[in-house]
Formats: structure tokens, sequence, C-alpha cells
């Protein structure tokens, strides 16, 4: 995280299943990062989704001659605890929308409010459902819509005003 988001500071750092095959690998750490925020005036622009913060999205070009394979399936489950600064307030909170995608994977997204200045952000991505991993060029189109609808929904802000 310290090489995308270079004020960041990294603490309490945990490990999980390292050893057991059988178990997904799990991580954790406190992180306060200066500046991770935009101020403008009485209000802050959060982005929601702190580890797709910066990153581009998966497909960039419009047209495939190839077939699209990805390895093997893989899930992605991050949560994300965020503690407002004294004084302010959600005033828009419209979380990143859920989606189904096909018979293929699920995007799901929670936003709660855990406390008066605390937010939980979750955020579950799953591809490869039903050991699908081989699309043809010709689908690309619409694999590539799903991707970048995804990263559109990564991309969310929250406002926060000052109260």
């Amino acid at each position: 995280m310290t090489g995308r988001l270079n004020t960041a500071e990294v603490k309490d750092i945990w490990l999980e299943n390292v050893t057991d095959i059988e178990k997904p690998v799990s991580y954790g750490y406190k992180i306060k990062v200066p500046g991770y925020a935009q101020a403008v005036g009485k209000r802050i622009f959060l982005p929601v989704s702190f580890f797709r913060l910066g990153l581009a999205p998966r497909f960039k070009t419009g047209e495939r001659t190839h077939d699209v394979y990805f390895e093997y399936p893989w899930s992605e489950s991050d949560t994300v605890t965020i503690e407002m600064p004294e004084g302010f307030a959600l005033d828009n909170a419209e979380e990143p929308q859920s989606m189904k995608i096909a018979n293929v994977g699920n995007y799901a997204v929670k936003l709660e409010a855990t406390s008066e200045r605390s937010l939980r952000y979750e955020r579950q991505f799953r591809f490869g459902d039903n050991a699908t991993i081989l699309f043809p060029a010709n689908i690309y189109p619409n694999l590539k819509g799903v991707f970048d609808a995804v990263h559109e929904q990564d991309g969310k802000v929250l406002t926060l005003r000052q109260r």
C-alpha cells in the first residue's frame, strides 16, 4: 500500500492461514493516509473503495482479436473501517451498487455507519464461478462492460459535511 499511497503509515499487520493450503490467506493492518480524502470548503470527498484507489480499468481497449483467458477463478474480500473526522457527518451516502455477473461471479458491497464517527465498507468480488475462465473474443465487449461497471462502482466517492 505504501507503494501506491506514499504518505501511508501502516501498523499492526497480521496474517492468517499462510501455511494452510485449505484456507484462504487473510491479512489486515491499520493504516493512516494523510491526504487520502479531498477537502473542499466544508465538505470532504472520500473515495470509498480503499484497495482499488488509483487502479486502472482491467481492460483498456474496446476490441479484442483473441480469446480472454484467466489463469484461475478468484475472489477478493475487503473490509474497511473509516473513522470520520470530528465534527463531520455523511452528506451523500450513495453506496456502490452490487451486481450479479451472470453465472460467472458476483460483486457485492455494503456500507453502514457503525457509530456516529465510523463507517464500515465491505466489498466482495468473485469471478470465475463454474470454472468459467475462458471467454471467446466475440463476447469481449460484454466482459469489458462487466469489469468497467465494477471499476465504476469501486470509484464511488462519499461526501462528508461539516456539522
